[in-house]
């Protein structure tokens, strides 16, 4: 029947909602910091879901919804990803609330054990999108909370999702017996729990541990000391979601009036990843400096796999050093060749590895064309843009024998500055107080 998605959608989240308020529990409480996370995952998965149903690796049958959609996606999947995540967070925070069991030595033995065990099948399966994805996106995420941030809570999480796993299970069947969703073979490695794919039982780990990530943080910060985490983490999904649509849909078959600038916007942002892991160097992003690693490597790798501990060895050195000997950024030559001699001191034969290895995956699901002009171009034309206006233009040419810093800043114009290079243009400002961030640093410019 046509309310089938719907009505499981609403078996979800009833009983969660209405035991909110009951005196012991109180998980409506708990809503302010729960909803900012769960809008920023959900977008994030929301765009996958998008992806993989205009690439046929996921469709929905239209006999099981009640036929209102929102892009491609029906009203239901979009329910989804609310009715879902709440409820499974209900039941997160009611273990920690009651459970007595000390976690969190398990915790961490079973982070590192699901790293190991997910990161094998997704280079196992790296043609089968669906494996590969959930499964490094899987590893990576607790890679990085067992390295950067060595979180207490990891092993609540854990037992909560086996406690999930049955009524997920159930749900789940319906979803993938009826069926309402079908899966495209291809894309997934095969094995199966009755008719429900190992892969879900994956990605609702990832869903899960997302949502718990971002309820903690929040929870335990205030949005002053989280703000410039709030920004790395919109800059990377703004990035993701934009790289994911020009992926995606025929974008080439547009006018170039409408794709040119769609890449413009895209290498601003590939700009922007950089900006952040820079932010990340100078400890701009939060007062842990796990979480600055952490945003660092995250944002550097996205950024054409750059090694982040060498990134930051270079730029402190470029600070401390400006415009000297000892400057890796600085160069006594013309534009060409200061700009070569910048490349040279970034780029590593293990870098242009994982470039070329990245290209042949992504052109197995998507056009050649698109990932050569979306992804390869914009993130040349980005260290254009971060070496003329961070680089180049603020340190070439002679300075006042008074400037300490070598360094000169573009005209005030706080508009023109965010497009060329996040404020960066405002470089002088930028030397003489590094910890500012790049979206403060306008503040500085007299």
């Amino acid at each position: 029947m046509k309310w089938t998605y719907l009505l499981l959608d609403a078996g979800v989240i009833c009983f969660p909602l209405l035991f909110s308020f009951e005196k012991k529990v109180r998980f409506f409480r708990e809503w302010k910091f729960l909803l900012p996370g769960m809008f920023l995952v959900s977008l994030l998965f929301l765009g996958w879901d998008s992806w993989f149903t205009a690439s046929g690796r996921w469709s929905f049958h239209p006999a099981y919804l009640c036929g209102l959609w929102i892009g491609n996606l029906p009203l239901e999947e979009w329910l989804f990803f609310g009715c879902v995540p709440f409820a499974a967070m209900f039941v997160y925070l009611n273990v920690k609330k009651f459970s007595p069991l000390p976690f969190q030595g398990a915790g961490r033995i079973g982070g590192w054990v699901m790293a190991a065990a997910t990161a094998l099948m997704a280079l196992t399966h790296s043609h089968q999108a669906y494996t590969w994805i959930t499964c490094a996106g899987l590893s990576i995420t607790l890679l990085a909370l067992n390295v950067f941030i060595k979180p207490v809570w990891l092993g609540y999480f854990f037992f909560t999702w086996l406690i999930l796993l049955l009524p997920m299970g159930l749900m789940n069947g319906l979803l993938t017996g009826l069926p309402v969703v079908r899966y495209n073979p291809l894309s997934f490695s095969g094995w199966k729990v009755g008719s429900i794919p190992l892969e879900d039982f994956l990605y609702f780990q990832l869903l899960l541990l997302l949502h718990v990530g971002c309820f903690e943080l929040t929870k335990s910060q205030t949005l002053q000391k989280i703000k410039g985490m709030l920004w790395g983490a919109l800059l990377v999904l703004a990035w993701a979601g934009l790289l994911g649509f020009l992926l995606v849909y025929p974008v080439l078959q547009l006018s170039a009036w409408v794709w040119v600038p769609l890449l413009l916007v895209q290498t601003h942002l590939f700009t922007g990843l950089f900006i952040t892991a820079h932010d990340a160097m100078h400890g701009s992003l939060h007062a842990r400096r796990g979480w600055n690693t952490f945003f660092g490597w995250l944002c550097g790798g996205l950024f054409a796999f750059n090694y982040y501990p060498r990134l930051y060895r270079n730029h402190h050195a470029h600070h401390q050093w400006v415009a000297s000997s000892r400057d890796p950024d600085f160069h006594r030559g013309n534009f060409p060749a200061w700009y070569f001699s910048f490349l040279k001191n970034y780029i590593t034969p293990a870098q242009l590895l994982l470039m070329a290895l990245a290209f042949n995956l992504l052109i197995r699901w998507f056009d050649k064309s698109q990932v050569l002009i979306f992804w390869v171009v914009p993130a040349l034309l980005s260290t254009l843009q971060l070496f003329f206006f961070g680089t180049w233009w603020p340190h070439h040419g002679s300075h006042s024998p008074g400037n300490r810093h070598h360094a000169r800043s573009q005209p005030k114009n706080h508009v023109l500055a965010f497009l060329s290079c996040y404020f960066f243009g405002y470089h002088y400002e930028h030397h003489e107080s590094p910890q500012v961030p790049w979206w403060e640093l306008y503040k500085k410019r007299s």
